[in-house]
């Protein structure tokens, strides 16, 4: 099995992160007119949008004629989500917080700001080809960000990725680090890029039939903030947001995530 970095770009690869939403690997070979690649790759022809990766309802998917690139599929992982949830105050003061994504214990408590201790367990399993990143219990499954690209900082492990929801005023994609090599002043990548498959359609048999957005998360946007969370075992973790996504992770999807 393999994992797509950015100095492996190989069918395998593909097949062992494309193939099957829940697991690594899967056939020995793919059929000629197998599309998985186009319907679940977070980028297409080197970006997102109209023609590429839908960000919206009303643009338009990539066709059979659409030309895709090997760096289209570098640094790729992929997160089948799952939801915990937490409540503070009571009656009319009650805030609900939700996290729907894959984290450790601790990287799930970082990115809902120290909100979300789910019972002492993570949440959501996280595949990259070769490895699987189990969050659910007490443990230490982070995914070391460098086996990505080799590019990126050592000493940095990504500790969860999500939607991460408050009350009804807060609403964010939360990406949280942890490690030496981490810090809020990272400048080692540049953008994450979304893509969520609904298991439903998949299913049904109607993935290839429906668009399956993206959004890409830019670390210089206007909509995004970055800060240490402190006090919490395993870290330091820096905790990524952006405000109001236009894609999200749900409990019944999996989600592709690339970075350059």
């Amino acid at each position: 099995m393999s994992t797509l970095s950015n100095s492996n770009v190989s069918f395998d690869g593909m097949r062992d992160l494309f193939d099957n939403l829940t697991s690594n690997g899967s056939t020995s070979a793919w059929s000629l007119n197998n599309q998985k690649h186009i319907d679940r790759c977070p980028l297409i022809n080197g970006g997102q949008g109209s023609g590429k990766v839908p960000q919206t309802i009303g643009q338009s998917e990539a066709t059979s004629t659409t030309t895709m690139q090997a760096e289209d599929f570098k640094s790729i992982f992929k997160v089948d989500s799952v939801r915990a949830s937490a409540t503070s105050g009571t009656n009319k003061n009650q805030v609900q917080y939700n996290i729907t994504g894959w984290g450790t214990l601790h990287g799930m408590y970082a990115g809902s700001n120290k909100n979300i201790t789910n019972n002492n367990s993570g949440v959501g399993v996280a595949y990259d080809g070769t490895n699987s990143f189990t969050g659910t219990g007490n443990n230490q499954n982070f995914i070391p960000f460098d086996d990505l690209n080799s590019n990126f900082d050592a000493n940095k492990d990504i500790a969860a990725v999500g939607l991460y929801t408050a009350g009804f005023t807060t609403i964010e994609v939360v990406l949280v680090f942890r490690g030496s090599g981490a810090s809020t002043t990272d400048t080692d990548w540049s953008n994450m890029y979304l893509r969520t498959i609904n298991e439903l359609d998949v299913t049904a048999g109607n993935e290839a039939s429906n668009k399956q957005l993206g959004g890409t998360f830019s670390r210089t946007a206007s909509t995004h903030a970055v800060t240490e969370v402190t006090g919490i075992l395993y870290g330091p973790y820096i905790r990524h947001r952006w405000l109001l996504p236009n894609v999200s992770f749900t409990a019944s999807s999996v989600t592709y995530i690339a970075f350059d």
